[in-house]
Order: structure tokens, then C-alpha cells, then sequence
């Protein structure tokens, strides 16, 4: 039995009034209920032909990488760069395709290179997508970048960019720019004459020991002055470094 405080001065009751309400809002819950089923189904054939769009775009990347033709290899790595960017999901990978790239087209040569020579402009491309990275999407996967062995002579990686993970070990890095952060790079036996590294960041004192540093390697204010780098220098001039003995015997005129 109603009370009198149920009933509004028109005499409907409040049931009477809100029961219609809910069964509206109920009905139309079902309704946008049956909606949501086929727009999941429209999302998740989107996200499939993003994928496959995706995939298509790597692999059409990675077969101009292989191309005798200069430039069809420099829109490979553009593409790349365009994919990492999209879908940072495929960095790593796309890191690691670079990483082989620079390592099968610019290994250390038994002839040296003219230092005057220009750099390979594919190859400076590759180092740009991997020093250019969001390195937050590394995501775990990309442990350390090995460019060891390589010869990036004349190089130039400009400042704001990151080479956190790369090993150089026994590379030729002589003439380049490395204006990157450099936090953590290996450079053990690297040749650095004429290498300008004066505007990097998170370089240490330990990094360049381990180095082939000479007297032409131009290096921060807070580093120029140590007597250790100074120490390795002079041990380098003097040949007594066997590891960086290479680099004085097949270093050009420069």
C-alpha cells in the first residue's frame, strides 16, 4: 500500500513516473549493447590491416636495402624511419635491420679511406634513423647496438640525437661528429683522430682511455684537460697501444 508521500499532486504515483524512465534507459542499453559488437569487429579489422599494411611496408623496405642502386637503398631507410615513427612496436627490429645494414656496407677496410672523401650518404642515413630513435621504445629489446668493426669515417651525428647501447669496438669514428649522448658508448680500440666529440654529452674519462684518442681528438672542456686522456695520447703517439698500432700504421696524410 502506497503512502501518501509515494503520490505527486497530480496523483501519479513516483513508480509510475520513474519505471518508464528505466525501462527507456534498459532498452537502450541493450541497443547500444548490440552496437558495440560491430565496431569492435570494424577496430579489430582495422588494427589487422594497420598490421598487414605494416608488414607490407618492411618488407618492401627491406628488399630496396638490398638494391645495387644508391638511392633505392636511401628510400628503403627512409621508409624505415617513416615505420619506427608509426609504430615504435617495430623499432627494435627495425634498429637491428639497420644495425646488419651498416655492418655488411661499411666494415673497416684493409685500404684506408681519404679522409677528404665524402661519407656514403646510405650509411649516414642508417646511423641518423639509429642515433635519431626514441629510445624509449627500445622497450627492452634492443640490449646494445653493435657497431663494432665498422668504418663511419666523416660521419656526422648531430646533438639532441642518442647512441646510448653502441659499441664501437675497434671502429674508424676518425673525422666524424659525435655531438650525441654517448652515455654508456663503448669505444675500446675505436680510432678517434680527428674526431670532434667537444658538444656530446654524458662522455667520461674512462670512455676515452679505453679509445685510440690523438691530439687532434677534440673533446669537452671537462675532459680536455685530463692527465689520464692525456696519458693515453701520448701512449698512442708513441705507439705502445697495441690494439690502436692499426690505426697509426694505415692512418693517410691528413
Amino acid at each position: 500500500m502506497e503512502d501518501a508521500g509515494s503520490r505527486r499532486g497530480d496523483g501519479r504515483s513516483v513508480w509510475e513516473i520513474v519505471g518508464p524512465i528505466i525501462g527507456g534507459i534498459a532498452a537502450s542499453g541493450i541497443g547500444l549493447f548490440s552496437a558495440v559488437i560491430p565496431l569492435q569487429h570494424d577496430i579489430d579489422e582495422l588494427s589487422e590491416t594497420r598490421s598487414k599494411n605494416i608488414a607490407d611496408r618492411m618488407n618492401d623496405a627491406v628488399d630496396h636495402l638490398g638494391s645495387d642502386a644508391q638511392d633505392v637503398r636511401l628510400g628503403g631507410i627512409h621508409a624505415l624511419r617513416q615505420i619506427a615513427e608509426e609504430a615504435p612496436e617495430e623499432q627494435p627490429d627495425i634498429v637491428n635491420l639497420l644495425v646488419a645494414f651498416i655492418r655488411v656496407h661499411a666494415p673497416v677496410p684493409k685500404v684506408p679511406r681519404n679522409p677528404l672523401n665524402p661519407p656514403d650518404p646510405d650509411i649516414s642515413g642508417a646511423l641518423s634513423v639509429i642515433a635519431g630513435r626514441n629510445v624509449a621504445a627500445d622497450d627492452g629489446k634492443v640490449v646494445e647496438i653493435e657497431l663494432s668493426q665498422t668504418d663511419l669515417m666523416n660521419l656526422t651525428v648531430f646533438k639532441g640525437t642518442d647512441l646510448r647501447k653502441v659499441k664501437f669496438d675497434n671502429s674508424n669514428l676518425s673525422h666524424m661528429y659525435l655531438w650525441a649522448n654517448l652515455s654508456g658508448v663503448r669505444f675500446r680500440g675505436a680510432n678517434l683522430h680527428h674526431t670532434d666529440m667537444k658538444r656530446s654529452e654524458n662522455l667520461t674519462v674512462e670512455q676515452i682511455v679505453e679509445a685510440c684518442p690523438t691530439g687532434q681528438t677534440l673533446l669537452p672542456p671537462n675532459l680536455a684537460e685530463s692527465e689520464e686522456i692525456q696519458d693515453r695520447v701520448r701512449a698512442v703517439k708513441e705507439n705502445r697501444i697495441e690494439e690502436c698500432s692499426k690505426w697509426q700504421a694505415s692512418r693517410p696524410v691528413s
